[in-house]
């Protein structure tokens, strides 16, 4: 039962291996279940596939790092969905029992966010402070590049600062630096993870950077030349491989031996694919666990083409306040608080929104982080980046037809202005964004800004128009 489900994760939340209770648990008996209450589907997160020499490259890298107090960089390079946030986690369960992890993710839109990373990895995980407490000269340079409207800094005395922090760390204990979404970054940033490749010394660092292949279409060279740089290029699984993921998947269900091969040959070796398959099935009520039932044939079942159909088509699946939280959520990034999502849906939804939270996780759309039922993350970037695009339709009501949608995002503006001043280009991006793609040029420009929306929200609005002027007339 989810009652049940939810006091049992209640309970082994608060413990971890090795953990001893040195006070009384309250306990509970379950009495009955409400007839109404939702199912928590198992969790179709399949197991890693067909990674293992990619993995020993990883490991040795570290061991590299370690054995010879340097630097190592490593880039694993795939499309979206084909595996490496997998990789690179199993990886880093390994090694956070011997290395201090530092996690950082390049955004695709806003202005100001070459120095986005680091604030991730050392600012919200407090690692600075802990560099502070030494005392080094670095720390105050650095952690100037951290907030929201610091001083500005010359390029070479950042990266001096930031790799004087990162190996001040490392020498404490070996540090793995991971850096998603790379083709994303500004080319400033991506300056300085060369730096830190090229001139880190007499410290065990591992830099684990995660891109699509798009970056080589930028920088097609990327790290060639560097002595302790490798390269990992993560490839679709074979055909016997994703069958093997995909029976996983199933567990006791069954689908025809036709049905099975429609799924994978849509999936062209895509783990994500296969398992966002399963998951729309589970969604859709065509599969079950029970074990019992005949092999299941898709007939008029349609399978999208493409993992981005097949993410948008199962957020059509929700309810209509269900999307509304998902899209939402996706405004305040990957991680996000019940609080700050609250502030971005209309009134008469937020009661419901832990309610709906909890929905979502049920449907291994989102997960819960933390010991508390306040902060989640999208369990996959993908996900997110669905629900992004479909919140950039909200965008463009504001620009000028006046659906419901528009009013949603109205009245999280104070919210945002108050709470979270980092997230207001990417909203001004959103907006122009809509405008390019949606609307011919000047359509629609210069009417955000009127006067019966919320007084910050108009003059964010009005800012994006503003830069989109200026990118037209450019």
């Amino acid at each position: 039962s989810s009652i049940a489900s939810a006091a049992s994760l209640a309970v082994f939340s608060l413990l971890r291996p090795g953990d001893h209770v040195i006070a009384p648990i309250e306990a509970y008996r379950l009495i009955s279940v409400a007839a109404d209450a939702y199912g928590r589907p198992q969790q179709l997160h399949g197991p890693m596939v067909d990674r293992d020499p990619e993995r020993r490259q990883l490991m040795g890298a570290f061991e590299r790092a370690v054995t010879e107090r340097s630097c190592q960089l490593v880039t694993v390079l795939g499309p979206a969905g084909v595996g490496k946030s997998r990789l690179v986690a199993d990886v880093v369960e390994t090694l956070q029992a011997d290395a201090t992890i530092a996690v950082g993710r390049c955004l695709p839109y806003g202005d100001g966010l070459t120095w986005w990373p680091l604030v991730e990895a050392l600012g919200a995980s407090g690692l600075i402070e802990e560099v502070a407490a030494a005392d080094v000269p670095a720390v105050t340079l650095a952690a100037e590049l951290l907030k929201p409207a610091g001083e500005p800094i010359a390029p070479d005395e950042a990266f001096w600062a930031v790799r004087k922090v990162l190996e001040t760390l490392a020498r404490r204990r070996p540090l793995v630096f991971v850096i998603d979404d790379l083709q994303w970054a500004d080319p400033t940033f991506m300056d300085l993870v060369l730096h830190i490749a090229q001139w880190t010394r007499d410290a065990p660092l591992l830099l684990l950077v995660m891109a699509r292949p798009e970056l080589l279409d930028t920088h097609p060279g990327w790290a060639e030349s560097e002595p302790n740089a490798d390269r990992i290029v993560l490839e679709p699984l074979a055909a016997d491989e994703a069958a093997d993921l995909l029976r996983r998947l199933l567990g006791p269900a069954r689908l025809t031996s036709d049905a099975a091969t429609r799924i994978l040959d849509v999936a062209e070796g895509n783990p994500l694919f296969v398992e966002e398959v399963v998951a729309m099935l589970v969604d859709d009520g065509v599969l079950s666990d029970a074990g019992e039932e005949a092999p299941v044939e898709l007939g008029s079942i349609a399978v999208p083409p493409t993992i981005q159909a097949l993410l948008a088509a199962r957020l059509d699946r929700l309810t209509p306040s269900e999307r509304a939280v998902m899209e939402a959520a996706a405004i305040e990034g990957k991680e996000f608080s019940c609080e700050r999502v609250r502030g971005l849906v209309m009134e008469e939804d937020r009661e419901a929104i832990a309610a709906e939270l909890l929905a979502l996780a049920g449907k291994d759309l989102i997960r819960r982080i933390g010991l508390d039922d306040d902060t989640y993350r999208f369990r996959h970037q993908l996900i997110r980046d669905a629900a992004y695009d479909a919140s950039a339709d909200i965008a463009a009501d504001l620009a000028g037809a006046q659906r419901p949608k528009a009013a949603r995002r109205q009245c999280g503006s104070d919210l945002v202005e108050a709470h979270a001043p980092d997230r207001v280009s990417g909203l001004l991006s959103l907006v122009g964004q809509s405008h390019t793609d949606g609307a011919p040029r000047g359509e629609g420009v210069g009417r955000l800004a009127d006067r019966d929306r919320p007084t910050g929200y108009a003059r964010h609005l009005g800012e994006a128009d503003r830069r989109l002027l200026e990118v037209m007339e450019a």
